[in-house]
């Protein structure tokens, strides 16, 4: 049975966000930690360095700061690695929102100068 990812749906709506309203010189990308992989496959991935509980967004802006961006369903919760991720940042002060809509994530942006003024969505 085919598992739904209802977070897919916010997260693509935040990534093409992004390319319309990015601030000059902010990058952002995926990181591809979740979906199910066979035992050699996880084995390997975590040879190349993937860590359980990283958020699912990167964002690089401004004096090469980076941010990160946990994206969950309306009801999803945190697993136990992604609240270590999220305390580890808490502990650096690196920049980390669990966002559960655009909105969110847009708030989150523009407390963070991430995002150009000039770019509005009609609602």
């Amino acid at each position: 049975m085919k598992r739904a990812h209802p977070e897919d749906g916010i997260q693509r709506s935040i990534v093409s966000y992004m390319h319309m309203a990015a601030a000059p010189g902010v990058f952002m990308a995926a990181i591809p930690n979740g979906g199910l992989r066979s035992h050699l496959e996880a084995k390997i991935m975590k040879g190349l360095g993937v860590r359980a509980g990283v958020a699912d967004l990167f964002v690089v802006g401004p004096g090469a700061k980076v941010y990160f961006v946990e994206v969950k369903a309306p009801k999803g919760r945190l697993s136990e690695h992604q609240i270590a991720f999220q305390d580890w940042c808490l502990k650096h002060q690196v920049p980390h929102a669990v966002v559960r809509s655009l909105d969110e994530a847009i708030e989150f942006f523009r407390r963070h100068g991430l995002v150009s003024d000039r770019v509005r969505i009609a609602a």
